[in-house]
């Protein structure tokens, strides 16, 4: 992070989700961009990018969507990131082998 407002908003971020099973189980590092966008990395699977103005009920309810969608086909594993970032939406890169 380029300054003490981005990082703030990245604290602000981990002080909203410190007592959520679901986040704390799957974060492993949180990384502030530049920018002050966040991006997770889990303990296992893809890397999730949050954006700058994440809102947790509202990500983990899409991440969720999709996780269990994907563990339903057995996908989950073919994906190397996952962006969070738009309203509403779940976009995810495949791996390329």
């Amino acid at each position: 992070a380029k300054n003490s407002e981005e990082v703030s908003h990245a604290i602000s971020f981990i002080k909203e989700i410190e007592n959520d099973e679901f986040w704390t189980s799957l974060i492993d590092q949180i990384i502030v961009h530049p920018l002050g966008e966040l991006e997770i990395i889990p303990r296992i699977g893809a890397r999730v990018f949050l954006g700058s103005s994440p809102k947790p009920e509202e990500l983990r309810r899409n991440l969720l969507t999709f996780y269990r969608a994907q563990i339903k086909t057995g996908n989950l594993k073919n994906y190397s990131r996952i962006d969070l970032s738009y309203k509403n939406q779940v976009i995810a890169k495949r791996h390329v082998y």
